[in-house]
C-alpha cells in the first residue's frame, strides 16, 4: 500500500509564524544522508581540513525525497520542493538562527556550534564532492563544533547529521503530482 503523499508549503505568508527554527544534529537525519567531519573522514576543497577545524558538514534538505512521517499513528510521505528549500533557506538565515542548534529534536537550544557554510546547490554549483549523486536544490550546512564532548560524539558516531526542527504547513498532494514526482526520482536513480 503507498503512502499518501504531503508536501511542505512555505510562502511569504508563511514566514512569520513557520519555518526553521533550528538545525538538529541527529545520529539518523531523515534525508537518509550522514553529514561528514572534514576533518577526517573526506577531503574536499571547501576549506582546509584538519583535526583543529573540527567542521561538520552535510545535507540539511534535498528536494523531491520521500521522507517517511508518522505524526500520532498516521503515516505518510512528505517531500519539498527546491524553490521551498530556497526560500526556508533564506528564512533561516534572515530571522538570525544560523547558530539555533539542539540535540535530538529536543526543545532547548545548545552552546558549542558556529554555522559558517551554507550552500544550494544550483547551475553554478551543481555538486558537493561526495554528495553527488544528490539533485541540484539540496541544502549543506557546515559548521565549527568549539564544544570538545559535542565534537567527540560527531567522532564517535553518536551523531551522524543535520535534521531541520520547523514547523510547515502540510497540502496533500494530487495523484498526477505524485505521478510526476516519482518520475522524477526514478530519474534520479
Amino acid at each position: 500500500m503507498e503512502l499518501p503523499l504531503r508536501k511542505i508549503d512555505f510562502t511569504e505568508a508563511d514566514e512569520a509564524t513557520f519555518g526553521a527554527f533550528a538545525i538538529s544534529r541527529v545520529l539518523e537525519p531523515a534525508i537518509k544522508e550522514d553529514a561528514v567531519l572534514l576533518s577526517t573522514q573526506y577531503q574536499t576543497n571547501l576549506a582546509v581540513q584538519d583535526e583543529e577545524k573540527r567542521i561538520v558538514f552535510g545535507p540539511v534538505l534535498i528536494p523531491d525525497m520521500l521522507i517517511y512521517r508518522n505524526q500520532n499513528g498516521e503515516e505518510y510521505n512528505l517531500t519539498v520542493d527546491a524553490p521551498t528549500i530556497e526560500r526556508i533557506a533564506v528564512n533561516f538565515y534572515a530571522n538570525n538562527r544560523a547558530n539555533n542548534v539542539n540535540p535530538d529534536h529536543k526543545n532547548e537550544l545548545e552552546d558549542g556550534f558556529t554555522f559558517f557554510q551554507s550552500v544550494i546547490t544550483n547551475e553554478l554549483i551543481p555538486t558537493v564532492k561526495g554528495y553527488e549523486h544528490l539533485p541540484l536544490g539540496t541544502w549543506f550546512m557546515g559548521a565549527k563544533v568549539k564544544d570538545e564532548t559535542k565534537w567527540q560524539e560527531f567522532k564517535d558516531d553518536k551523531y551522524k547529521g543535520w535534521s531541520i526542527h520547523a514547523a510547515f504547513r502540510q497540502t496533500p498532494v494530487e495523484l498526477s503530482d505524485l505521478k510526476q514526482t516519482v518520475t522524477k526520482l526514478f530519474s534520479l536513480i
